[in-house]
């Protein structure tokens, strides 16, 4: 449907829509990843620093560590090394970028599906294709898996996937205009950078090639017999050169028979159900998305996905069978068959030896997500084939329907995305604080006993994980690079883990960098300005009830939100307290105020009195005793308190208490850690600010 504007020309509404859509999808993505996204290493992080990153800060890198992996079944990617380079290079090690990379990647697939539904049949279809590709849009860039987005290594693996629908198009290219150097080279590239990817994409590729001459037994068998030809020399080339490459730390792989035994005792024991569930109802929604929903509810959603996606595979195939394939066709069974692939192969490799429910991953679904994708290419595809008359008219109508409910899911689901950013700030400076603790202490018992299961160095050899830890610390890089804090200010409430002599310089340097308007920071200017920056140093004082959880400079260590990760409105801390605050020129005292609850303490059979102890830059300057249940304020004057020593308006503030923790009764938060006081505010009060209440 067109319209008639202002001045005679025709305004194309579909398209204008679409774009207006598409843009909505892109900001949605591209905000999240800069609020959500972990600049912090983890997992597999750590492997890359140990065996590639180190050699580029050594510079001695060479061609075939770009390669490198842990066993021969892992990815080599590339591409992805490469852009942990520049990581290195240009943003001290802050991998964030790695998702910003990814996000761009995505954008580059949407575009390429829109090239290949918009190559074909002239302006047949027009607001079908307007609606495929956006909707296609909106599928790619979906929150409904934010571990996708969240983890930027996730992000970034959509680059090996980006090569599989050019590789589908030259091929049918190939087909039609019987021209085979471009294929040639299309599929070196996609051997290069996808690697066990393009392996899977081939083999898809020619299957449906295989598939399209048993159900159309086409004449030109002898080009179909060329087009198989080009393909398998160039990725039998790339697969030698890729059989080169090092193995480098990895564990012995699992040979296949056992692999294949243990899924035999997954069917024995009735799991094979969530083979099909879970990757089929998954492309669709992975986690409630409605407020208020229950399991048991999401589960009965989750099965009605499941019956949908069934319903709509068998339509898939049959549409396959019967109908002529066009381009948008072809690479709508070729994507087809690359899912099932996937799937296979999580199947095989993974779930063989972590159990069925290892499918309900995050990061899978956005491999799953393609089936969604095959199956729109599929609906405008055969709505471009189909003749004018009833039928074309119940396919159009059908797949308009379902394409704007897939578009409009995506509202609850952003929503829903959105509501876990906190929660996932807070994990990121937690995995900080234990990265800045082992690096103090690589050694302690403790601290390797309660590291985050994403922490695998805490596993490694001792003398390992030291090295890399030194290797951070001294290079300053990642969650040691002030940089990396100025663009992730948040990160900063991790740093009251470190030593006075370690925090000190680190904060300088953040002061400093703060002050720098060089392009070597535009990334951090950049992130402050999509919202995630502030003042990260607060003017005099803060009001901790005020404060959202991961505002707080330099985590109040030990405190919690009972009511949740929003507000802190019982924000009780351990016995052990640190932030920032400036400190003004004119200030005439530093005040602290909060409660002790003695009573529960007594209650538990502990001691009484409790000693508070105030430091300032580590020079204690006030202790209160208290015995009795209630308020407390600690006024120190200002000629109590030391001279800076290297900052003259930054202030490092400790509160301690000598009292052992009591379970926490004031909350039915299931957190773990235990109570020791409530802190309400600290500020400097200043000469002006005296008169005032004076008066």
């Amino acid at each position: 449907m067109k319209s008639i504007g202002t001045n005679g020309t025709r305004v194309d509404m579909p398209k204008l829509a679409a774009r207006a859509v598409f843009l909505v999808v892109f900001c949605n993505v591209l905000a999240f990843v800069v609020h959500c996204v972990n600049p912090v290493l983890m997992a597999d992080d750590w492997y890359f620093l140990d065996v590639f990153v180190r050699k580029g800060i050594d510079g001695n890198l060479h061609f075939a560590d770009f390669f490198v992996k842990r066993i021969a079944s892992d990815h080599s990617e590339p591409f992805i090394k490469m852009v942990l380079l520049w990581c290195l290079r240009g943003f001290d090690l802050d991998i964030s970028i790695e998702a910003l990379v990814g996000v761009s990647v995505v954008l580059g697939c949407v575009l390429i599906f829109r090239f290949l539904i918009f190559s074909e049949g002239g302006n047949d279809a027009g607001q079908s294709r307007q609606l495929a590709w956006v909707t296609i849009a909106a599928i790619l860039f979906s929150l409904n898996a934010t571990e996708v987005w969240a983890w930027p290594l996730n992000s970034a693996q959509y680059s090996s996937y980006l090569p599989l629908p050019v590789f589908m198009w030259s091929v049918w290219r190939a087909y039609r205009d019987k021209k085979y150097l471009l294929l040639a080279v299309v599929t070196l590239i996609l051997g290069f950078v996808s690697d066990d990817n393009a392996m899977i994409g081939v083999a898809a590729t020619l299957t449906a090639i295989a598939f399209y001459v048993l159900a159309r037994k086409p004449t030109e068998k002898g080009v179909l017999l060329r087009i198989v030809a080009v393909v398998l020399v160039c990725m039998l080339v790339m697969r030698i050169g890729y059989s080169h490459a090092p193995l480098v730390g990895g564990a012995p792989d699992t040979p296949l028979p056992d692999k294949l035994r243990a899924l035999f005792d997954q069917v024995r024991h009735g799991e094979w159900y969530k083979w099909l569930i879970t990757p089929l109802a998954w492309s669709i929604a992975s986690r409630p998305f409605l407020p208020g929903i229950h399991d048991r509810a999401f589960e009965i959603i989750e099965y009605a996905f499941f019956g949908v996606m069934l319903f709509l595979h068998g339509w898939f195939w049959l549409r396959a069978l019967r109908r002529e394939w066009n381009l948008p066709i072809f690479v709508a069974v070729c994507l087809m068959l690359v899912a099932y692939g996937w799937i296979a192969g999580i199947l095989v490799y993974r779930v063989s030896a972590f159990g069925a429910d290892y499918f309900q991953q995050d990061r899978y679904v956005r491999q799953y997500q393609f089936e969604l994708v095959a199956l729109i290419l599929m609906w405008v595809g055969s709505a471009m084939n189909s003749s004018p008359g009833a039928q074309k008219h119940r396919l159009v109508r059908w797949g308009t329907i379902a394409c704007l409910g897939l578009v409009l899911l995506q509202i609850p689901i952003s929503i829903a995305a959105w509501r876990v950013v906190p929660y996932k700030q807070l994990y990121f400076q937690n995995l900080a604080r234990d990265i800045y603790r082992l690096a103090a202490h690589p050694d302690d018992a403790r601290l390797l006993g309660n590291c985050s299961m994403q922490l695998s160095i805490c596993g490694w050899p001792p003398e390992k994980r030291e090295s890399l830890l030194r290797l951070l610390e001294d290079r300053r890089l990642n969650v040691f690079s002030p940089r990396v804090l100025l663009a992730h200010p948040y990160l900063l409430n991790a740093t009251s883990s470190m030593s006075a002599a370690s925090r000190e310089p680190l904060l300088s340097a953040v002061q400093e960098a703060q002050d720098d308007a060089s392009a070597e920071n535009a990334y951090g200017s950049i992130s402050r300005f999509l919202g995630v920056g502030r003042d990260i140093w607060p003017s005099s004082g803060i009001d901790v009830n005020a404060l959202h959880a991961n505002d707080v400079p330099l985590m109040l260590a030990g405190c919690w939100s009972p009511d949740g990760p929003k507000h802190h409105q019982s924000s009780w801390c351990g016995p052990d307290v640190s932030l920032i605050l400036r400190r003004p020129a004119d200030a005439s005292r530093l005040i602290v105020q909060g409660s002790f609850p003695q009573n529960t303490y007594a209650q538990a059979g502990k001691s009484s009195p409790a000693t508070l102890t105030v430091k300032v830059d580590d020079v204690p300057v006030a202790t209160k005793t208290i015995e009795a249940d209630g308020a407390f304020t600690i006024d120190i004057p200002t000629h109590d308190l030391p001279a800076p020593a290297s900052h003259p308006d930054l202030t490092h503030i400790n509160i301690s208490s000598d009292s052992s923790f009591v379970p926490n009764r004031f909350s039915s938060s299931q957190d773990s850690r235990e109570l020791s006081m409530k802190l309400s505010s600290v500020y400097f009060s200043t000469s002006t600010k005296d008169a005032l209440e004076r008066q």
